[in-house]
């Protein structure tokens, strides 16, 4: 698929992709990548949303431009992406990802769609640069950010974190 992200005509500072039923609601481990190739080929083009079958909305927004293009050198796509657009379990944020899905549905009972998209806010904020909001029932974007947590230790199986919260600090 090929997506427009810049033209003579106007200034675009964002995209919109769509997720069908039978995947999850929050946006891919290929999406980041995806909004980063968009962002390289416009500086303009900031924010990048998914609206899923389901309702859900979210939006990836561009925080730290240096920590955004350090990640995609760092992390390079090949390494980290599988051919399903989701995070290689092979790789160290693959394996970091899986760990938090894993801690959040087995320690804090989330559901596989709460998890996965916690865990992804959690690889954005600590990795990218990137924050992850989600639409809420009034229609505000809600920043999502899901920290480390200092009093819970890591195992090979389990990454703790705490709950998602809308504050950054």
């Amino acid at each position: 698929m090929e997506m427009t992200y810049s033209s003579p005509d106007a200034t675009i500072i964002g995209g919109i992709h769509t997720h069908p039923s039978g995947h999850y609601t929050a946006p891919s481990a290929a999406d980041i990548y995806a909004f980063h190739n968009m962002n390289a080929g416009n500086n303009n083009f900031q924010f990048y949303f998914t609206w899923a079958a389901d309702g859900s909305k979210y939006a990836m927004i561009i925080t730290d431009a240096a920590a955004f293009n350090n990640f995609v050198t760092t992390y390079p796509k090949s390494n980290n992406v599988t051919a399903d657009n989701q995070w290689n379990i092979n790789s160290t944020i693959g394996k970091e990802f899986r760990n938090t899905v894993s801690f959040l549905t087995m320690r804090q009972n989330m559901s596989k769609q709460t998890a996965y998209e916690n865990a992804f806010a959690y690889i954005l904020g600590k990795y990218t640069g990137v924050t992850l909001s989600k639409q809420d029932t009034n229609g505000d974007f809600k920043s999502i950010y899901v920290k480390e947590d200092p009093d819970e230790k890591a195992t090979q199986n389990s990454n703790p974190v705490l709950p998602a919260t809308s504050i950054c600090n």
